[in-house]
């Protein structure tokens, strides 16, 4: 059943889609050559690097944010299923309870 759940479409990414891990050696190494070429790491470079981290943690927060949101919606739409096959079962008459309920 969780299969069938969808996520909601959120905004875009304040990341460009051309941005990548800098985990390879190709993409250490012209970091490296951009380095030696500026003469170093500058204070611009340090300050990008904070930007970057800080947009990270931002976007860590919202994604956890959603993920509380999200599994609150599936705690209350599992609720309103179990009210639902209640409901139904009382109207088919396959339930136990004698007694007429409104559902």
């Amino acid at each position: 059943m969780l299969m069938e759940i969808t996520r909601k479409k959120s905004e875009p990414s304040v990341f460009p889609a051309f941005l990548k891990a800098s985990s390879s050696s190709d993409d250490h190494q012209d970091h490296h050559h951009h380095q030696i070429m500026n003469g170093g790491s500058s204070a611009v470079d340090e300050e990008s690097t904070n930007v970057h981290r800080q947009t990270l943690m931002e976007e860590n927060q919202n994604l956890r944010r959603e993920k509380v949101e999200l599994q609150t919606q599936i705690a209350q739409f599992k609720d309103l299923q179990i009210k639902l096959l209640d409901c139904i079962a009382q109207h088919t008459g396959t339930s136990d309870h004698k007694e007429t309920r409104l559902c």
